[in-house]
């Protein structure tokens, strides 16, 4: 209260130093008091003056009151792209300066404050704003853009300090709500530093006003540095320096606020100084282990190829473990202790993998998936020395797509491996397993220990398919390339292997005909395809009455035509039998040029004997008469139907009439019948003839108790 009776606010020291004996003050009540308290003026009739330039002036919104401003939250998370002012901000209870609240940067580190400087705006700066100017200041990194008159931090627009409100500015966010600080984050650097790689869980420390991760054998942190950066350095560089360093091998650019896993623009040091390596990346977990790595090699290492397995809860040096599918030799795929990934045998299992052998190896993983590391990022090991670099190498994560069946051809050797094989659910060596379908000798089509497709029966099995057996087998060893892809085979003979251009493996299955026509110079005889196989081959049965028999694959791969029952038919050949005179390697029976009948003297060459997939030739008229002449409803010419079948064969229908009868064939035989039953007790017989030889000329019975119906007898 000055001299004059009113009510004012200042500053100053001197109007201590007068004992208040003066009219002194920025802001004064408009009015004497007269006993009334300050929170009693407001408003334009009894309100408060604030001095300027011009003097007083009446300021409506100036307000006195007795109840505490809104209580100032605990922390305060504050962000800017590209500022080091930035982080957790924790609250001092007790303390202010200029009247308000004051907050400290949480955690180790360079001190940094937000308080309010002595013109009313809320600042962020370092320890010169504390220890030189006792907060009697009003500068900083980041500031409100106005005078906040009260109004709580997060609860005003903020600039970067030192420009205007008018000035472009880095935004700055100040908010109650602190992040979600993962509890693990994982470094992931193939190309430098790879060793200091991996997990990184989080410690109960503040650094710089950001959380703090250690890795897993205690040597490493990850830290916001005193440049606003994220760094990863060793332990004790940091402690040294109670934390208030820049110190790291990998550094961010500066993250105003951005956790390490949503900030890019790594970089690491080197002897050039910090390079930026865009494949540094941070992770919130471990990169997810495919459950099967697939693996791809030439160049000598072609026995490693194939598919590897996750085995699940286990790992080998903290990082995953995979084991090669199958049967055969058993290879692992696993992170040795020298921070590369290995492939090696059983001697490596035995040593529980804390080694660094095996038959390849990676460059130092850097925590990346084998499937993650860039090409040529792979070397063959040898017993002494450096490795062989070999760029053919790859993991890859996406598998192969294996056919459900592939089909061998062979026509030059080995024709009895030729076939329908069908994948299997089971592997060998890292590879699928296709067996040859159906009944017969037993067949599978695997990759042996060295690295090569076979073909081989049931010795190889036997053994587990550890082996190199087999009559067929590719030329070079495949490197994870499929049997339909592997290029040239060769043939196992009784001088020793050889090459041979015909053999071809397929994928997916070959097309079979549905009907063969068996033509002999007296008959033929129709054969439809069934759903059974036998020595990998389709068979085909005659569906014809009273001429069973069957169109199939031997052992030995010759196509064969027999009568004997179908469980029988892989026991040989009997009298009568017709055969392929070549074995066929997988061609089609109508693909045959050449047939042979078995005699009581042996096989005889039968050049009479053809198979096709086209009804045999046939007249386009045939003349129908009646035995003892009339029915004219029933003689005459007969014409051909063009594209028409029944049963597998043409048909003819009276020419006079498009309702009249016709004459076909039936599995039964040939019948003549007519579109409307005969009511005649007494039918005629019909006798059929033509130009030229066929099977259906003849004489033609009525069938008693089908009126209008007749049947072709046997000549």
């Amino acid at each position: 209260s000055g001299r004059g009776g009113k009510w004012y606010v200042v500053c100053k020291q001197l109007v201590v130093e007068r004992n208040f004996e003066c009219n002194l003050g920025g802001l004064v009540s408009s009015h004497p008091h007269a006993g009334l308290p300050p929170d009693a003026f407001s408003g334009s009739h009894r309100g408060w003056g604030i001095r300027s330039q011009d003097g007083w002036e009446q300021d409506e919104d100036i307000r006195i009151g007795t109840h505490p401003f809104e209580a100032p939250s605990a922390s305060l998370w504050i962000t800017s792209p590209g500022l080091k002012a930035t982080g957790r901000f924790d609250l001092l209870e007790g303390q202010s300066a200029n009247g308000f609240p004051l907050w400290r940067r949480a955690g180790q580190g360079a001190a940094m404050w937000l308080f309010s400087g002595n013109k009313g705006r809320w600042c962020i700066s370092d320890h010169t704003a504390a220890e030189q100017y006792k907060f009697r200041c009003n500068h900083g990194f980041v500031l409100s853009e106005a005078a906040h008159v009260g109004r709580l931090p997060e609860q005003v627009p903020w600039i970067e300090g030192g420009s205007s409100p008018s000035a472009p500015s880095a935004p700055v966010s100040v908010t109650t709500t602190l992040p979600a600080v993962p509890e693990v984050m994982y470094l992931i650097s193939p190309n430098g530093q790879q060793r200091k790689a991996g997990t990184y869980q989080l410690v109960d420390t503040l650094c710089h006003g950001y959380p703090v991760w250690k890795s897993s054998d205690g040597k490493r942190l990850l830290y916001t540095g005193n440049d606003g950066r994220w760094y990863f350095g060793g332990v004790s560089e940091v402690i040294v320096s109670d934390f208030n360093c820049a110190s790291g091998v990998l550094c961010s650019d500066p993250h105003g606020g951005v956790l390490p896993h949503e900030i890019g623009g790594w970089q690491l040091w080197s002897e050039e100084g910090w390079l930026l390596d865009e494949e540094i990346s941070v992770w919130l977990s471990a990169p997810k282990a495919q459950k099967q790595l697939y693996l791809v090699c030439r160049n000598g290492s072609e026995r490693l190829a194939g598919i590897y397995a996750l085995l699940q809860g286990q790992s080998a040096n903290t990082l995953p473990l995979w084991k090669r599918e199958g049967a055969g030799e058993d290879l692992y795929l696993y992170g040795g202790n020298d921070g590369k990934w290995h492939v090696g045998d059983q001697e490596v299992a035995r040593k529980g993998f804390d080694c660094d052998l095996g038959c390849l190896c990676s460059c130092l993983h850097g925590a990346a998936m084998p499937n993650m590391l860039p090409s040529g990022a792979w070397e063959r090991c040898r017993a002494h020395g450096r490795g062989v670099p070999d760029a053919s190498v790859a993991f890859l994560a996406r598998l192969p797509e294996y056919p459900v069946e592939i089909s061998i051809l062979s026509p030059a050797g080995q024709q009895k491996v030729a076939g329908r094989y069908l994948l299997q659910n089971c592997w060998a060596n890292g590879q699928p397993i296709w067996k040859r379908m159906g009944h017969g000798e037993e067949l599978w089509m695997y990759s042996g220990t060295s690295g090569y497709w076979h073909v081989a029966g049931v010795k190889a099995a036997q053994k587990s398919f550890c082996c190199t057996l087999g009559n067929l087998a590719t030329a070079e060893a495949h490197g994870g390339l499929l049997p339909f892809q592997a290029g040239q085979w060769q043939l196992r003979t009784a001088e020793g292997w050889r090459a041979d251009a015909e053999v071809k493996v397929l994928r997916g299955p070959l097309s079979f005909p549905p009907v063969l026509y068996l033509v002999t110079e007296h008959s033929d005889a129709i054969y439809e395809l069934v759903t059974e196989f036998l020595n990998g081959q389709p068979l085909w049965r005659c569906s014809e009455t009273g001429k069973e028999s069957w169109l199939y694959s031997t052992m030995d791969g010759f196509w064969c035509l027999s009568k004997k029952d179908y469980p029988t038919l892989g026991s040989g050949c009997s009298l009568g039998t017709l055969a392929s005179s070549q074995p066929h390697g997988g061609s089609m029976p109508h693909l045959c040029e050449a047939w042979q009948v078995r005699t009581s003297s042996g096989w005889e060459t039968s050049g009479a004997s053809v198979l096709q997939t086209n009804p045999p030739e046939s007249p386009s008229v045939l003349h129908v008469e009646a035995v003892g002449g009339g029915w004219e409803s029933l003689v005459g010419k007969y014409w051909r139907l063009t594209g028409d079948l029944i049963h597998h064969r043409h048909f003819w229908r009276q020419a006079s009439s498009k309702e009249g009868p016709i004459l076909f064939s039936t599995p039964d035989g040939w019948m003549l019948q007519t579109s409307n039953p005969l009511d005649d007790l007494e039918l005629p017989q019909l006798h059929v003839t033509s130009l030229q030889p066929a099977q259906m000329l003849g004489t033609y019975q009525p069938i008693p108790g089908k009126r209008g119906c007749w049947k072709l007898q046997p000549q």
